[in-house]
């Protein structure tokens, strides 16, 4: 049959997710919105085509095979300029360069004769007695550093090499970690050309680069030692002392924290203890070269963190005379009044602690701003440690304890305040540092979040205590098992509930399209989170309460539900009742359902039930009566007869008490096209130079994805990980 060739208009996206024009051969077609078809032939069974007019035959290039298969290698190449350039560009960048500087320094030094370097020449004295072979170069300063032969010489200088390499490194492991140093810098003008925002990351780099070389400096001295008979100087000189003792210190410091299989099986307070070890470590590197300048370089590091944990721990900790503690199914929300002193802007950290649990350890949490209790702070603590677990199992029921607060500290996130468009991407507990971020620069600045989470408890305590901003968009993908108990829909149009997980790239893509050129959102995405929240928050009452009980059982146990009830049952002859009443039951499920006023339990649904359960008509339940009545209101929540709710169909107001202030750029006119389309470079970096994606989390497949993002459209990337 005779076919020809002609055009005919289609939607422009895929039967996937993506919306997205067609990509032919590499590139973007520049009619994205035709495909070709066939006239006289129908693209779809029993729809007829209309005929069009014949256009030219289209001549059809062979298959070129795929971009990666073409040029492979240049394409390797353009990527290694490309990430040499942005390395060098970067804070590590500057520091590599400051070591380079310190080993050329050491090379010159060990070169160059006195009084700058360390060579006294073929002459010298130094190298005269038996045992030194005949060279040009004569180095023996002492006696921990004498050169007797060429190999001595090849060992000596690999071992300098990277001891001088390291003196910056040595440096920022300790001054990195000054926080509240770090606070005062970062209230500065200084703090425009210090990288502060990295110094996790810095410190991190460090620590990997002074593990090994540590390692390293320590192999080719004691094998220079071994050969030339001197091994004795490791336990006889200073500087074999406290070279041994910076060598057993530093796989305890390093390993536990850098390896994974270490961190997943030593706790981390075993982690953190070790860790500490680093100023044993610091203190022994002061005296491993008495004759130099080393003591003074590491004396005044590890001064200036020793004055900064004094500081903090004399003026920055604060004490909560009352926390507030509910648990949330198997986490824990955590609300205190700011104590005298505790200043806070709803960003940042703190460090807690319980002395209640234990008095000596301290553990971090992003802050976030109650949204309805002025002068009020909240975390909230999801079980993944052993202190977390304990905090949990602890809290039977919801109660005030005592606390301490360390800081609050600058967030890793701070440089978000440099970029007008922000997209903070996070997974699970790694939501935290996005929340602060979202509050803190949400009134100015755009800030859309990309939260995915299998927790169903984290999603119900931010949906409830974090106002999501309604002029950009909030896509929260909830993949775990537990059905959401989430209340009235909001009325925030922008705020989405997606069950499943999304496509990173084309989300991304699809905002930034949004917010820069308002092309609506990809209508595959619309259409499923409309199915995902009809699922959520378009359920009959019973369901609503099915949930509800649902996630009670998962919060507490039979027997603390029992007590629960035992406490709020009235007192027998003035000590606590040996059984539950009708009043006490009543008040323990509205209280571990959370039901009243919402999805319309009434007094007498419950009290029916707990009529039956009272076989005796005794007026009172004992433990096992109170699990039978639980697990009848489980069985039959789905023909219970309740009374609907206005609230289930009523949008909650918005909670925004204050005008936004809000600085936008205008777009340029002809900016009509998908950030996917945009070719041409400089107009694709001028879209991008008001946007920054950060990302908060431990989802290695979600690194990788930003990481292909970040090098394909050249859009900043932040990457906090607290694999710590």
């Amino acid at each position: 049959m005779h076919a020809t060739v002609s055009h005919t208009r289609v939607l422009p996206f895929d039967g996937q997710q993506n919306c997205w024009p067609q990509v032919l051969d590499g590139k973007p077609s520049p009619n994205s919105d035709v495909a070709e078809s066939v006239e006289g032939v129908s693209m779809q069974p029993g729809v007829p085509v209309v005929p069009l007019e014949p256009s030219k035959p289209t001549r059809v290039k062979p298959a070129r095979g795929p971009p990666s298969e073409r040029k492979p290698l240049l394409l390797r190449l353009r990527r290694l300029r490309d990430g040499c350039l942005k390395l060098c560009l970067s804070p590590i960048g500057a520091i590599l360069a400051i070591c380079s500087f310190c080993l050329l320094y050491c090379i010159l030094e060990m070169l160059l004769p006195p009084p700058f370097g360390i060579n006294a020449g073929a002459n010298s004295i130094d190298c005269n007695p038996s045992g030194f072979e005949p060279m040009p170069i004569c180095i023996c300063p002492r006696e921990t550093v004498c050169v007797k032969n060429v190999l001595s010489l090849a060992f000596l200088v690999l071992a300098r090499s990277s001891a001088y390499f390291d003196y910056p490194l040595y440096l920022l492991l300790f001054l990195s970690k000054a926080h509240n140093l770090r606070g005062a810098l970062q209230r500065t003008y200084i703090s425009e050309f210090l990288p502060l925002d990295d110094l996790h990351h810095i410190h991190t780099f460090a620590g990997r680069v002074v593990g090994f070389e540590v390692i390293s400096h320590s192999f080719w001295h004691l094998l220079r030692w071994g050969l030339a008979g001197e091994i004795q100087l490791l336990w006889t000189h200073v500087t074999g002392v406290t070279g041994l003792i910076s060598l057993l210190a530093t796989p305890l410091i390093v390993w536990p924290m850098l390896f994974t299989t270490l961190r997943k099986k030593i706790p981390f307070e075993w982690r953190k203890a070790a860790h500490y070890l680093s100023i044993v470590w610091g203190v022994a590197i002061c005296f491993h070269a008495p004759q130099r300048y080393i003591g003074y370089i590491m004396g005044s590091a590890v001064s200036v963190y020793a004055l900064d944990w004094m500081y903090g721990w004399c003026f920055q900790i604060h004490r909560a005379e009352t926390m507030r503690f509910t648990r949330l199914g198997t986490a824990v929300e955590v609300v205190w009044e700011h104590p005298k002193g505790f200043r806070s802007d709803g960003a940042g950290y703190v460090y807690i602690c319980l002395p209640w649990i234990s008095k000596t350890e301290w553990h971090a949490f992003s802050l976030v701003k109650h949204p309805t209790l002025p002068n009020h702070s909240c975390v909230c603590m999801a079980t993944v440690g052993d202190w977390t677990k304990k905090v949990h199992a602890a809290l039977a029921k919801p109660c005030a304890r005592p606390a301490w607060i360390y800081g609050p500290f600058p967030s890793p996130f701070s440089t978000a305040s440099g970029y007008d468009n922000l997209i903070a991407i996070a997974t699970g507990i790694g939501i935290t540092p996005s929340i602060s971020t979202v509050v803190h620069l949400g009134e100015t600045r755009q800030v859309h979040l990309i939260w995915m989470c299998r927790d169903p408890e984290l999603v119900e305590f931010y949906m409830k205590t974090v106002q999501f901003d309604p002029d950009s968009w909030t896509f929260i993908y909830y993949t775990g098992k537990r059905a959401l108990v989430l209340g009235a829909r909001p009325d925030n149009p922008r705020l989405k509930v997606i069950t499943g997980r999304p496509d990173l790239e084309a989300l991304i893509l699809g905002i930034i399209d949004n917010a820069e050129s308002d092309i609506p959102m990809c209508p595959k995405l619309m259409q499923r989170a409309q199915a995902s929240e009809r699922s959520i928050y378009e359920k009959s009452t019973e369901q609503h309460f099915r949930d509800a009980l649902e996630r009670a059982i998962v919060t507490y146990t039979y027997d603390e539900i029992f007590d629960l009830a035992i406490n709020a049952s009235a007192p027998v002859n003035g000590g606590p009742p040996p059984q539950v009443d009708l009043a006490g039951f009543i008040q323990m499920v509205r209280s571990v359902c959370k039901v009243e006023g919402e999805f319309g339990l009434t007094d007498e649904d419950l009290a029916s039930h707990f009529n039956s359960a009272d076989t005796n008509g005794r007026g009172g339940l004992n433990p096992d009566e109170v699990k039978k009545t639980i697990e009848t209101l489980r069985k039959e929540a789905e023909v219970l007869s309740f009374t609907p709710s206005e609230t289930l169909s009523t949008p909650s107001p918005s909670r925004r008490t204050r005008p936004r202030v809000r600085v936008l750029r205008k777009s340029k006119e002809h900016l009509k096209h998908s950030l996917k389309d945009i070719s041409d470079k400089e107009h694709r970096e001028w879209i991008l130079s008001s946007w920054q994606l950060m990302y908060c989390g431990g989802a290695k497949p979600v690194v990788d994805t930003l990481g292909a993002i970040n090098d394909k459209y050249d859009v900043p990337l932040k990457v906090e990980s607290y694999g710590w």
